[in-house]
């Protein structure tokens, strides 16, 4: 035993514990969530975009929902597996989310060869850990929407830029094509973060170009240049057969609440990339301090790059003046743990001594899973308050988000009152997530109306004796309800959580 135990310690590095440590909340994650209910816009990129014909992912595009390059990989995961049927693809989720846990990983990959190949980040293992206990990743990892594959393609993109910069090759230089292209099929607002490297790029070589301080060669950087316009243009050219509706659906079109609307998003997104770990943040500055002291030109620049990429985007969108949503600049996640980690290692690199900065790796990595775990206990909680509130809309953002609470279930939920239905009326009254209920309603074969006006509830309550009332607001409920004495309500035995499901009888 003893022997096993010097032979494991001797042969396990730093570096490899630590990335071990760090996968241990994307399992987590995946326990959670890896067969998780559909919910509204998974099952419109399901239904509407992968499950069709190839003409309808390409050319179809009544909004910003149909992420195009990611639908035509969902399509071809589900041809594979004979999943083409909405019905039958509730029963096999996780084919669909583990496609996506691998986009998370190869982005953990990537982050970490950029770390390793371009900065010489020492305790590079780090990445995984601090990566992976980042809400917004998280919350995107999983999802089958394509905000996790443009992560990886913004990822991708950076590290063969990066390559073709210090050597170029015909490799890194198609890779630089090919994900910028894909990165602007993948969702048309990704230009935000397409057109800040491309602006950073141009600007930082002209000047350096007049300094006289070009590291790389101007040739290197007006071949990235180009590039990256390049797979621009040819994204439009794939976009032109429905570039009016690109252009002018309602979303894309939406103005500004505000002219100082992106501060609000900017307000929201930074802190949600720090995920609650505030004593990372004087370590932050000060390994910040430290890596500009060393002037290193070559490094400088990749980071003032990395910089760029972070900020600028909310930069074109103040510009742009539109109203994004925070979620499309979630892709920028990995981008602010690049930065946060490069700073950090040259803080743990001026420790002289390796046993005790690998100390100090181990104790930031354990801050981080605890950290993890009290945000994603408080998430659950506060999203569950959040709803019970019965505000407009739910909570959907990229810190907390209502599909993520461990309350909604609509399958079991269904299921389990399909099982009950004895052929009475079935409303859909008051519920923030109609799809959903749609969806898994028609899986188990109940009929169901839609209706706006507690009328006519208490009108078929009338006809019928007894009906069942389908909801997300209890208590809009009991109030439109008190104002008639001749119903009653009880909730259904056994049913506990998304929808509320309540039997509404007429009173003898």
């Amino acid at each position: 035993m003893n022997d096993y135990f010097t032979f494991f310690k001797r042969n396990l590095s730093v570096n490899s514990f630590l990335i071990f440590i760090g996968f241990i909340p994307l399992v987590f994650w995946v326990c959670n969530y890896i067969n998780y209910d559909l919910w509204f816009d998974e099952i419109f990129s399901l239904k509407d975009y992968a499950l069709v014909d190839y003409k309808t992912t390409f050319f179809y595009y009544p909004g910003p929902n149909n992420h195009i390059f990611f639908n035509f990989l969902n399509q071809i995961v589900s041809r594979i597996f004979q999943l083409r049927d909405i019905n039958l693809a509730t029963d096999y989720i996780y084919v669909f989310r583990v496609f996506q846990l691998l986009i998370s990983i190869l982005t953990v990959l990537y982050g970490t060869l950029i770390l390793k190949k371009h900065f010489n980040v020492k305790y590079y293992g780090l990445f995984a850990i601090v990566l992976l206990t980042t809400i917004p990743f998280l919350n995107f990892s999983l999802q089958l929407r394509g905000y996790n594959l443009s992560t990886l393609l913004l990822v991708m993109l950076l590290f063969y830029v990066f390559n073709y910069l210090k050597r170029k090759t015909y490799v890194s230089g198609f890779m630089v094509f090919l994900s910028s292209l894909l990165l602007l099929y993948t969702i048309p607002s990704n230009v935000y973060v397409l057109a800040s490297l491309w602006i950073f790029v141009l600007i930082y070589a002209v000047y350096n170009f007049k300094k006289n301080k070009n590291c790389f060669g101007i040739d290197n950087f007006r071949n990235v240049l180009l590039l990256i316009a390049i797979g621009v243009i040819t994204a439009f050219i794939f976009y032109l057969p429905i570039i009016e509706d690109l252009i002018f659906n309602k979303y894309s079109s939406r103005s500004y609440p505000g002219t100082f609307y992106i501060v609000s998003i900017v307000v929201e997104t930074i802190p949600a990339f720090l995920s609650s770990r505030y004593l990372l943040v004087p370590l932050i500055f000060v390994g910040a301090y430290y890596f500009w002291k060393r002037q290193v030109h070559e490094q400088r620049f990749f980071l003032l790059l990395l910089l760029a990429v972070l900020i600028l985007p909310f930069g074109l969108a103040f510009l742009h003046q539109k109203a994004p949503f925070p979620r499309v600049f979630s892709p920028l996640a990995p981008i602010s743990i690049l930065l946060i980690l490069i700073v950090l290692d040259t803080l743990l690199q001026r420790v002289r001594n390796t046993k005790i900065a690998s100390i100090f790796g181990y104790l930031i990595s354990l801050y981080c899973l605890f950290t993890f775990y009290t945000q994603y206990k408080s998430n659950q909680s506060l999203v569950i308050k959040e709803n019970q509130l019965e505000k407009e809309f739910p909570p959907q953002g990229l810190y907390r988000n209502y599909y993520l609470a461990n309350n909604f279930n609509p399958k079991s939920t269904l299921s389990s009152f399909s099982k009950l239905y004895e052929g009475n009326t079935v409303f859909i009254f008051e519920q923030y997530d109609k799809p959903a209920v749609r969806l898994y309603l028609d899986k188990y074969n109940v009929p169901f109306i839609e209706t706006d006006d507690i009328n006519d509830i208490i009108k078929t309550v009338k006809q019928e004796k007894e009906v069942y009332i389908l909801t997300s607001k209890k208590e809009i409920v009991f109030k439109q309800l008190n104002l008639t004495a001749e119903v009653s309500v009880t909730k259904v035995s056994g049913v506990e959580n998304f929808p509320i499901i309540f039997k509404l009888e007429l009173n003898k």
